[in-house]
């Protein structure tokens, strides 16, 4: 266990710095300290206020720039569409809606507290959940044609499942299944946040 008085500055001795989460609250406290040109997975309050302002060279949280290559792949247009994200968690939910902003998107998060969301989801254009509750979402809560990304991941009778039903698939002219779709593509995006790092300190 990570404690205040544990020495963990050799971890930053490379170019990147990659701390696993969920980890102990202790342990948390060690993302405000990775050093803004070392922090390949946006986790400071540097790295993702720099983000939040869409600044130029802000890199972009993992999960962000899977859904934005899935979208561009789509090309699906995100400016002036109404966009519903579940979850306000700090790895999906709250940087994917800071994002969809960005573009222009008409974002609304919504989370248990919430209430009842089917209201929301049928008037969507587009769709990203990172809730982690087992196909919550199913194909009556669908508008025709929605986009839908599913970025939540839970445990359901032995296997990892979404929180979209695959039966939505049918309502979507995207979707993406769970597993696969976005997870291995955040991944993909990370390592190449950490290219991006070491290729800039190469460049100064």
């Amino acid at each position: 266990m990570f404690e205040e008085t544990d020495s963990w500055s050799h971890l930053l001795e490379g170019d990147a710095a990659l701390i696993q989460l969920p980890t102990t609250p202790e342990a948390m406290r060690m993302l405000d300290q990775l050093p803004l040109e070392k922090d390949a997975d946006v986790l400071s309050k540097a790295a993702r206020e720099k983000f939040e302002r869409g600044e130029g060279y802000a890199l972009l949280p993992p999960v962000v720039a899977a859904v934005k290559k899935i979208l561009d792949s789509g090309k699906v247009e995100v400016a002036r569409k109404n966009a519903v994200v579940i979850g306000a968690g700090f790895l999906v939910g709250a940087p994917v809606a800071a994002w969809l902003k960005q573009q222009g998107a008409e974002v609304t998060v919504v989370t248990l507290e919430s209430g009842d969301a089917t209201a929301a989801l049928r008037a969507a254009d587009i769709i990203v959940s990172g809730a982690g509750s087992p196909h919550l979402i199913k194909p009556e809560m669908l508008a025709e044609g929605v986009v839908l990304i599913d970025a939540g991941t839970s445990e359901s009778n032995g296997e990892i499942v979404g929180d979209a039903d695959p039966a939505c698939v049918a309502k979507c002219s995207l979707f993406t299944p769970v597993p696969g779709g976005v997870g291995p593509l955040a991944v993909a995006c990370l390592f190449e946040n950490v290219v991006t790092l070491v290729q800039r300190k190469l460049d100064k």
